[in-house]
């Protein structure tokens, strides 16, 4: 609708493409840890310690899981969309490059959501999804007013950026920890996603391919060197300074399975094993 406002239907259906692949890729990430999340964290909400130190571990995981994955998506956007969509869409590959990484912060604020719903904290909660809103409204109307999709999309990505942490945050003072915990958690994995996928981008558009290939060739190479060099930097960065969220992910992937039904048995039990771990 805002964008409507300003530019033609053209520009509306470049966004609104890459938005709803963006929510194809994100929702069900969103979802299905979520419904995990909720009747975990609510079982233990009177037990402050507890809570503590499982908020600071789901964090953790969730942010080395969702980070790789999304920006390898966002960095190899063009290839992908050469490879996979007519001509007539190529200008929103951008679009969904910049959605992506907006939507990507924005999954950091789910368990900081779910947390708050498991400690009641259901005002706050409506407050602050409010804020998020008005926040997000204002700077995609800037966007629109002064760009096409694109600034539109940098608008909503800017706004998620800066809320997205803010649950997390008003979560850990709730239960008595301090905000700057959130950063500790979350910082190297953003950082080391960035950087390593930085970097593979830059690899791989810089190349000259088409001296070697052409055609739809020089988009696989792209993709393929992305995912050849981002994923392996990644990991390393990540063994190196923050080698103890990846044992966390490692310890909190199959109990997850297990209550998704995804991996094995779907007994009584897969609950008690996940709270334990």
């Amino acid at each position: 609708f805002i964008l409507g406002v300003f530019h033609s239907t053209t520009i509306v259906g470049y966004y609104f493409f890459a938005m709803s692949l963006t929510i194809q890729i994100i929702l069900p990430l969103t979802a299905t840890t979520g419904s995990v999340f909720l009747p975990i964290l609510s079982r233990i909400s009177d037990q402050r310690d507890r809570y503590h130190a499982a908020f600071r571990k789901i964090l953790g995981c969730y942010t080395v899981l969702i980070m790789p994955l999304t920006l390898c998506l966002s960095v190899s956007s063009i290839p992908l969309f050469n490879i996979l969509f007519p001509a007539d869409w190529q200008q929103a590959a951008a679009v969904f490059a910049v959605l992506l990484i907006g939507e990507s912060m924005a999954c950091m604020s789910v368990p900081g959501v779910q947390g708050l719903k498991s400690q009641g904290q259901f005002s706050v909660l409506w407050k602050f999804q409010l804020v998020q809103l008005i926040l997000a409204v204002v700077l995609m109307s800037i966007g629109g007013f002064l760009g096409e999709a694109l600034a539109v999309a940098i608008g909503l990505t800017v706004s998620r950026c800066l809320m997205a942490p803010v649950s997390c945050m008003i979560l850990m003072r709730v239960i008595g920890g301090r905000a700057r915990e959130v950063f500790q958690e979350v910082a190297i994995p953003i950082g080391s996603g960035v950087v390593s996928f930085a970097a593979a981008g830059l690899a791989a558009y810089m190349v000259p391919w088409n001296t070697l290939v052409d055609g739809w060739m020089v988009d696989l190479l792209q993709l393929v060197l992305i995912v050849l060099i981002g994923f392996p930097g990644y990991l390393i960065l990540m063994l190196v300074f923050q080698r103890r969220s990846i044992r966390d992910l490692m310890e909190l992937g199959r109990p997850i399975l297990l209550k998704l039904g995804l991996g094995g048995s779907t007994d009584s039990g897969n609950e008690d094993r996940l709270m334990d771990t």
